[in-house]
């Protein structure tokens, strides 16, 4: 099936660029960087896609998954000394006009999923993944189905994504903190039941863990009173999927 939706992609790269591509917005450095492999796919193409008689389920699901999406554009290299470093600018980049949805942490490198949300839906995500000298940054658009994205960034063979779990992607959107700043008592986290087995961190700005746990049902609680005031990162963690990260204020 991956070979006949790619069959068009000759044509249809001809269509020429698209106004809504987040790269072009965002990261043009990288896509007009002749070192740097550029893939854009135009939504024609996923329309076409739409159009083609399925045989199995698994097609039907990819059909399906590819059918909300209105374009595709990938950048990426495996040959740059300073990924890592790379990795990190293009986060900072993004911040202000998408928000973070999940990171993707293991010994190949880190990814990072951010999405751009206007009410309710899904309109822009971004990955951006990085490791010892590989580096790419994959940008969909459309209304985007965050379950289905593992379908989709499988098919588009985009570094990393295969450890996306997509189910815990739309738990993470109800994970909720309070009070912040919290200024006496105990801080409360509820976690939705899918991710009732997820890993509670609590961090201080040296790096150091202060708290970790592992959920036990769908509400947690920490207490100031074991927190010097100060600021912490608190984390949520599925896996290697590091599905909610947020800043914690302490004020005594």
């Amino acid at each position: 099936m991956k070979k006949v939706l790619f069959s068009f992609a000759a044509v249809l790269l001809t269509l020429g660029a698209f106004a809504q591509n987040p790269i072009d917005r965002l990261y043009s450095t990288y896509s007009e960087n002749e070192d740097f492999t550029k893939i854009t796919f135009s939504g024609k193409m996923f329309e076409m896609a739409n159009h083609i008689e399925v045989e199995n389920a698994e097609d039907q699901e990819m059909v399906e998954a590819f059918g909300m999406i209105e374009g595709v554009s990938i950048v990426m290299t495996d040959s740059m000394t300073n990924a890592r470093v790379a990795f990190k600018d293009a986060i900072k980049k993004a911040q202000g006009s998408f928000e973070n949805l999940m990171t993707i942490d293991d010994k190949k490198g880190k990814a990072e999923i951010l999405i751009n949300e206007r009410n309710g839906v899904v309109e822009e995500v971004l990955i951006i993944a990085g490791g010892d000298d590989g580096f790419v940054i994959a940008a969909l658009w459309g209304d985007i189905d965050l379950g289905k994205l593992a379908t989709i960034t499988r098919e588009l063979q985009i570094n990393m994504m295969d450890e996306y779990d997509g189910e815990a992607a739309e738990a993470a959107r109800k994970v909720n903190m309070y009070p912040n700043p919290a200024t006496g008592g105990n801080i409360s986290i509820d976690i939705p039941s899918e991710l009732k087995s997820a890993q509670i961190s609590v961090i201080d700005l040296n790096g150091r863990t202060v708290v970790e746990t592992v959920a036990n049902g769908t509400k947690f609680e920490i207490s100031s009173a074991d927190l010097d005031n100060g600021i912490y990162i608190v984390k949520v963690a599925q896996g290697n999927n590091i599905v909610f990260t947020e800043q914690l204020v302490i004020q005594k």
